[in-house]
């Protein structure tokens, strides 16, 4: 990450013994960058993952369109990866919770 573009470099100030500081909204702004860039990181490789193992699996024989077997072959495919992608991601979610929580205690 280029530090020197982010929202660190245009809020903060030097405290003592030229140590930065940073305000909780500068902090906070930075955090929803990070995670809209998570978010797209994320759909781009479930996106890509989908069509590489649901692509090979449906489309045995590529031509210049989908026949109806295949489409619906990539339908169901899609459908069951994202509600496992879905389950795995709430999953982790929960236990990042849990492990906030506990840490907080």
């Amino acid at each position: 990450m280029d530090y020197s573009s982010s929202a660190f470099s245009s809020g903060g100030s030097f405290g003592s013994g030229g140590t930065p500081t940073v305000n909780k909204e500068t902090i906070e702004q930075s955090l929803k960058v990070l995670q809209m860039q998570a978010a797209i990181e994320q759909q781009e490789f479930l996106v890509q993952t989908i069509n590489d193992k649901c692509f090979k699996l449906c489309v045995q024989s590529p031509g210049t369109s989908l026949d109806g077997s295949q489409q619906k072959c990539l339908a169901k495919c899609v459908d069951r990866y994202i509600d496992a992608w879905n389950c795995v991601s709430r999953s982790v979610t929960n236990k990042i919770r849990q492990h906030s929580g506990m840490m907080q205690e």
